[in-house]
């Protein structure tokens, strides 16, 4: 089952400067939603798993984010193992479980 958070509630996610950890797992985002993550500059853990419209492009949004330790990815079938080695380039020691 898909929770119903949306790419418009990411908006209200943004503001959240301070937050550490986001679960966004099995949800209808897609890679605009993923332009609002990206302001969350504080962000360590970000869980994509079953994000099915997420794509190369919505991963490029995360390259701004040097605190992120840990992406999870699984089960994301349009994301590119190019896309992936681009995102750890951009953020030395990330973890990316696939």
């Amino acid at each position: 089952w898909l929770t119903k958070i949306t790419d418009a509630d990411l908006q209200t996610v943004a503001r959240l400067k301070n937050l550490t950890r986001l679960n966004l797992d099995n949800t209808k985002i897609t890679d605009v939603g993923l332009a609002h993550v990206k302001e969350l500059e504080n962000l360590e853990y970000l869980h994509l798993g079953k994000v099915m419209a997420l794509t190369d492009a919505g991963l490029a949004e995360l390259h701004g984010l040097k605190k992120l330790k840990t992406l999870i990815i699984t089960f994301v079938p349009n994301v590119s193992d190019a896309a992936v080695a681009e995102l750890q380039k951009a953020i030395p020691g990330i973890d990316i479980k696939r």
